[in-house]
This record gives structure tokens, C-alpha cells and sequence, in this order.
């Protein structure tokens, strides 16, 4: 979508004959930005990956011995900074559960070039960018003040047969886990697991959920020691 024909600047996202790749600046450190680093960077273009809690950034950083990879904590003077020189702007999903300042405004935005691309994964969780709007995948990008527009919130559907295996396989390890340790210590050794639990004996162990629903919220380890050390003054 940075051809042309789509309304971007023209440019090969991975550069060409001693050209440099695109520059790409992701907002982000969850899964989703830290893989379109990954292949932004496998691909010849040169990554800024930035968040507010970055020291997962730091980390990611110092497993990649690269001069086109650079990290940093966000703020809004560096963001507007690093778009001055960004070809394409990736906004990733944030923690639903936590509180985040990030928020892309139009006037951010016209700090980009003409042709610019802005891919939004975060629509979802909240507008993070004020200019988005939700994408089909039949109709997948739209321009707007100058800029592509790419949004489609489900992007796994695009290759579904894949995703569903890979989903699959997922669910298959964590019910594995579970049959093998038991309740109890499954969900007490494995965060996935345990960030995954919404109710446990009728009580709401998920922090969104409780507050969305102004419902009380129980920590699943304190529910779980509770029950232990009842059963045990009950066999005793």
C-alpha cells in the first residue's frame, strides 16, 4: 500500500539497489508490534519501536544486534519527532486493562508525508488514532488528509485456515497443561492461564470484566490459597 496505485509515496518497503528500506515506527511492546518489528526488520526497513512501559523494548532491542532498530519511551515531542522521518506508522492493539495516555491526534498526523501509510491493529482496544475507522477485508484501506489508511480489525481472517490451526495448537498445549498438573496448579504457575480465567466458583476474577460491570474483583491466587487451606483444616 505504499505504491501508487493504492495512493502511498511510491516506494519498495524493502528498498532496492543500495536504496534504503522503509522507515517504520511502531507504538507498541505487545506481541503484535514486537512481530511487525521482527518482519519490518527482516525486510530491509529501518524500525522505531515506541511505548510507555519500555523495557521490554530494551530487551527486544539487545536480542537484535541491529543499527536499524532503535527504542524509546513515549512521548509526545519524540513521537512527533520520529514521524517527520516515518513512511509507515503502525499503531498496535494497548492492554485493555491498563490505563494508556497514548493517543494519535490529527494534528500528529499531519506531520506525515503525503502517501504516508498508517496501519491501525488497535481499534479494538479503544481509538487510539483519531482518524481511524474500521476496514473490511474486501475493502481493506481508505486515504484520508493524504494518508493511507489501513484498519481491518481482523486481520487473521485474511489467512484463516492457518490461524485456526495455529489456534488449535495453542489450545491444545494449555489443555495439556491442565490435565497434566491439575486446576490448581495449572493456573497457578502459568500467567496465560491465569490472565485467561474470567470466574472462578461464581466469583470475577478478571480485572476488565469487574470493572466494566462495577463488580467486585477476587485475586484468583488468594481464591485459590483460601480454597487449599480449607480443604486441608477439612481433612484434618
Amino acid at each position: 500500500y505504499l505504491e501508487r496505485v493504492y495512493g502511498g509515496k511510491g516506494i519498495l518497503f524493502s528498498g532496492a539497489c543500495d536504496l534504503p528500506g522503509a522507515r517504520v515506527s511502531i507504538i507498541g511492546n505487545n506481541t503484535s508490534a514486537l512481530a511487525a518489528a521482527q518482519q519490518a526488520l527482516n525486510l530491509g526497513a529501518s524500525v522505531n519501536l515506541i511505548c510507555e512501559d519500555y523495557q521490554n523494548l530494551v530487551s527486544f532491542k539487545s536480542n537484535h544486534n541491529s543499527d536499524s532498530l532503535e527504542v524509546f519511551e513515549f512521548d509526545r515531542g519524540i513521537l512527533q519527532n520520529l514521524l517527520l522521518e516515518t513512511d509507515v506508522l503502525i499503531i498496535t492493539g494497548q492492554n485493555p486493562d491498563e490505563q494508556r495516555n497514548i493517543h494519535i491526534k490529527n494534528e500528529d498526523l499531519k506531520i506525515l508525508e503525503p502517501g504516508s501509510l498508517v496501519i491501525d491493529l488497535s481499534l479494538r482496544n479503544g481509538d487510539i488514532i483519531d482518524s481511524s475507522r474500521e476496514t473490511k477485508p474486501d475493502e481493506p484501506i481508505y486515504l484520508q488528509d493524504g494518508l493511507v489508511h489501513f484498519s481491518v480489525t481482523n486481520l487473521p481472517s485474511f489467512v484463516s485456515n492457518t490461524s485456526s490451526n495455529i489456534i488449535s495448537n495453542i489450545i491444545k498445549s494449555y489443555i495439556n497443561q491442565l490435565t497434566r498438573m491439575g486446576f490448581d496448579e495449572a493456573i497457578a504457575t502459568s500467567p496465560e492461564l491465569r490472565n485467561s480465567l474470567v470466574l472462578y466458583r461464581g466469583k470475577i476474577v478478571n480485572s476488565l470484566l469487574a470493572k466494566n460491570t462495577e463488580s467486585e474483583y477476587y485475586d484468583i491466587l488468594e481464591l485459590l490459597e483460601f480454597v487449599r487451606t480449607r480443604k486441608l483444616r477439612v481433612t484434618v
